[in-house]
């Protein structure tokens, strides 16, 4: 499976969301994190093509490198 390139705090794949739901929640995910809080990454794909969605979030959050590194 591909797992795909981050470039916004919300990668919505599928459409889920208007321009403006996603420029907002991603507003409010940078500002969250700007104030020392989580890096949150919010990713709608159509399937996970029968991969277990543990071993999709795992693989995902390694190639994203999410988190801080000394959190």
């Amino acid at each position: 499976f591909e797992i795909p390139t981050l470039r916004h705090p919300v990668e919505d794949q599928v459409g889920m969301m208007s321009r403006e739901e996603k420029d907002a929640l991603s507003s409010m995910i940078e500002n969250l994190y700007n104030k020392g809080g989580p890096q949150i990454q919010v990713l709608t794909i159509e399937s996970l093509e029968g991969v277990p969605i543990e071993e999709y979030s795992i693989q995902l959050a390694e190639k994203w490198k999410i988190g801080r590194e000394k959190q």
